[in-house]
């Protein structure tokens, strides 16, 4: 049983990424020897990322070459925004699941038909939300970049609630250099917490404070 919570229906994007560096200097690609120095982020850190990221065409992008410490920072910067009764935070997998379950038109199957996956022309993700929303309201659960989840990663049976330690934090989703039939509702997998790169990015969940 999960208490209440919300999911954000997009992924974060560049545009968003762009308005928490400038609010929070520390986590500018410039500073990612420092990052790495204390294991926050690896030499893949916004590696993409340029001046013009958070402007223009690419504005819309989710943002990629994120690591978990600073997708978890993004979302303290944006509760404390904030002073009312919800706060972001990065969503468990339980809350991943049961989000990217209620958006199945057919709850009892286990893919998702809104997806943004690669094609023989894609060399990155799709602008958030452009492949349309699913019946919960929410876009590219499945597709256009692996999501960063609060859990340490652990295999089934046994799900990670975030009181388990480990090194790796579990990613949920596929990306877009994913083929279909490889991503399910059930696909998931185990990434160091410092691990940057172009086909992982996140979004944030809700919860009561």
């Amino acid at each position: 049983e999960l208490a209440p919570f919300g999911l954000a229906k997009t992924e974060v994007t560049n545009r968003q990424w762009a308005a928490f560096l400038a609010s929070d200097p520390r986590w500018r690609p410039e500073n990612r020897e420092a990052l790495a120095a204390v294991g926050l982020a690896d030499e893949a850190y916004l590696a993409a990322w340029t001046a013009d990221s958070g402007a223009g065409a690419k504005a819309s992008l989710p943002v990629t070459g994120v690591s978990w410490a600073a997708a978890s920072a993004y979302c303290e910067w944006l509760s404390s925004r904030s002073a009312g009764a919800w706060r972001a935070v990065l969503p468990t997998e339980a809350m991943w699941e049961a989000a990217a379950r209620a958006g199945l038109s057919d709850p009892a199957a286990s893919t998702q038909k809104k997806a943004t996956w690669s094609d023989s022309s894609a060399a990155g993700p799709a602008p958030a939300g452009a492949s349309g929303y699913d019946a919960a309201g929410i876009a590219d659960l499945f597709g256009n970049v692996w999501e960063w989840s609060a859990d340490a990663y652990l295999p089934y049976p046994v799900l990670a609630s975030g009181s388990y330690a480990g090194a790796e934090r579990t990613v949920r989703g596929g990306s877009w250099a994913n083929a279909p039939d490889a991503i399910n509702i059930y696909s998931r997998g185990g990434v160091a917490s410092a691990h940057a790169s172009e086909f992982l990015g996140f979004r944030p969940a809700l919860v009561a404070r």
